[in-house]
């Protein structure tokens, strides 16, 4: 081994010392096999694949594009995605927080593979319609969803998966198959984006933990290929029936889906999401950012579209993604109706006045009432549906109103900021210790479970002790079967969660009345101790505003009894710091005796 020592170190000879710490050859020949053609089988798409694009990058550098400032925005954004391209690889720690927001948020969750069924309805109906008819799209999608269906026989119980889908199997659809493949939009889900890249050995795939984790991920996989199929034959079977050939008609369903459903390919998707940062923080985003580009570009159509024909179509669009968001979700879930709502907030501090508190969504709930603000289907069902279906809204926050009222608007935005898994941490770092201090060991567990597990959780206390606060006072205490039942799939009842909504939404009112009012105050005490006639004179007539608004709230000696108060409290601070007098000579021999 010495001997062996003094070749060079990248010698041949150094391969026969002995290996310290290191494991050598494994015996299990079928093992390591398997695990090298997986890594091979990724090493041999790159070969085919990657000098294609390096050729395609190489062309598009040689055009000219200078006098095309439109052009030469989308060369320029195509090479800035060059690398992530030709390697599209996050690090570990953004890999382990993507995937654990899957685990915690869609694995087994049922109700969000529901609600993924909606982008059918509420985008691949409008699109098709504006362009086709809505009478024919309508048949279109009725059929293609009876064709998509999976069924019972197709499911692969080695790996939870279904193969072989009776539609694909049929020669009609061999073409729109074949482009689907083509384009990777006939499997894509959300599993394989986040989860396919983590697997690096045969085990990884055939495993009790990969079967168990295929059998969660089943609702929501199947969900998103049947959406993506759904979508897909509807398109294909319109433009066929317009005198289209195969191949264009496969085509057009294939932009179509990758309209509705995303392309799924990251290099493609904003640039914003292939960082770290944006892969964890908006993980969740990608549809409601990809439908809000949609409904925006519809709209910019319906103005300045190339033709008379073409603005008409996209009218029809944009009106028919309103009236189906409106009838499922209500005004509540209209494209940018959150945006829209925040801008008012937003003017309204800049440039309204300070009597009335102001909520644009508040407002608008209150002069519409839930029926029309929530949708019928809310109403019919007493399930919260429109929060979780609407399209191009929560874009960059959600008004969550559980959360809302648990934690306040501001630390909900903070904790949606940081991602699925932040906002869970979050969550747990304000409610488990207090849980586990008053003895509550099933509700911290409760909150530290997965949401397919949770959902179970929740709705066992529901069923023994109806919703409660955090200090047990009652909230809603009788809920029927139905309303557990949709519960356990992870529907809250729409009663509850209007309950919660009314909660912070009064809570916020109240704070906000609480602070016009200390505000006043503040100004009238300040305008007499320094002086400031203009600043007395301002702060009396806001009172005399705010006492019509609010006559419960002060009376004749109000502003009397506050500057006593506020007076005798400056004289009782000791460094700017209010202390108890009980305590103050003891804080004054220990810390500030000189």
């Amino acid at each position: 081994q010495s001997y062996l020592a003094v070749f060079p170190e990248h010698s041949f000879m150094q391969r026969l010392r002995r290996a310290k710490l290191t494991p050598g050859e494994e015996q299990d020949l079928a093992s390591t096999f398997g695990d090298t053609m997986v890594k091979w089988a990724r090493k041999e798409a790159a070969l085919e694949y990657v000098p294609k694009l390096n050729e395609k990058f190489m062309k598009l550098g040689k055009v000219n594009v200078a006098n095309n400032k439109t052009q030469e925005a989308a060369k320029e954004e195509i090479f800035r995605r060059q690398d992530f391209t030709l390697s599209p690889n996050y690090s570990k720690e953004t890999s382990f927080f993507a995937t654990s927001a899957y685990n915690l948020f869609l694995f087994g969750n049922i109700s969000s593979a529901v609600v993924n069924l909606s982008a059918v309805p509420l985008l691949t109906m409008p699109l098709l319609g504006g362009q086709y008819g809505y009478a024919k799209a309508n048949a279109a999608i009725a059929r293609a969803m009876k064709v998509a269906m999976p069924s019972m026989k197709n499911l692969d119980k080695d790996t939870y998966t279904f193969e072989n889908l009776d539609w694909t199997n049929n020669d009609r659809y061999s073409v729109l198959k074949d482009t689907l493949d083509m384009y990777g939009q006939r499997e894509h889900n959300m599993q394989r984006e986040i989860l396919e890249g983590a697997k690096q050995t045969a085990e990884d795939y055939s495993s009790g933990y990969a079967k168990a984790m295929n059998l969660g991920s089943l609702p929501f996989t199947e969900a998103e290929k049947y959406s993506r199929a759904t979508s897909a034959i509807a398109a294909y079977e319109l433009a066929l029936d317009a005198g289209k050939s195969q191949k264009v008609a496969a085509e057009e369903a294939v932009k179509l889906t990758m309209d509705v459903h995303t392309s799924g390919i990251a290099a493609e998707g904003p640039g914003w999401l292939q960082n770290g940062f944006g892969r964890v923080m908006w993980t969740f985003k990608t549809f409601i950012w990809n439908s809000a580009s949609i409904t925006a570009q519809a709209m910019n159509a319906s103005l300045r579209g190339e033709s008379a024909e073409v603005r008409k179509q996209a009218r029809k669009q944009v009106l028919g993604i309103y009236m189906v968001s409106g009838a499922l979700a209500g005004v509540n879930g209209m494209p940018f109706f959150g945006a829209a709502a925040t801008f008012a907030n937003i003017a309204n501090a800049l440039l309204g006045d300070d009597e009335e508190p102001f909520n644009a969504r508040d407002l608008s709930r209150e002069f519409i009432g839930d029926f029309l603000f929530k949708g019928p289907l809310n109403y019919a069902t007493n399930l919260e549906i429109s929060n979780r279906v609407g399209i191009a809204n929560g874009l960059l926050f959600r008004e969550d109103p559980y959360s809302v009222e648990q934690n306040g608007l501001l630390m909900t935005a903070v904790m949606q900021s940081t991602g699925p898994v932040g906002s869970f941490a979050l969550n747990l770092e304000r409610n488990v210790p207090k849980q586990l201090e008053r003895g509550e060991y099933l509700r911290a567990i409760e909150s530290m479970s997965p949401s397919g597990l949770r959902n179970l959780l929740k709705t066992t206390r529901f069923a023994q002790e109806g919703a409660r606060t955090a200090n047990g006072q009652p909230i809603m205490e009788d809920f029927n079967g139905f309303q557990l039942a949709l519960q356990s799939l992870g529907f809250t009842p729409a009663e509850l969660s209007n309950l919660y909504e009314n909660r912070a939404a009064a809570l916020n009112f109240q704070s906000k009345v609480r602070t016009q009012k200390q505000k006043i105050l503040k100004q009238y005490y300040l305008g007499v101790t320094t002086g400031d006639r203009d600043l007395q004179r301002k702060a009396l007539a806001d009172y005399k505003a705010f006492a019509r608004n609010f006559p419960s709230l002060v009376n004749e000696d109000t502003l009397t009894r506050s500057f006593k108060s506020r007076a005798k409290s400056e004289r009782e601070l000791l460094y700017g710091i209010r202390f108890d007098k009980n305590l103050l000579p003891d804080i004054e021999e220990r810390f500030f005796d000189d």
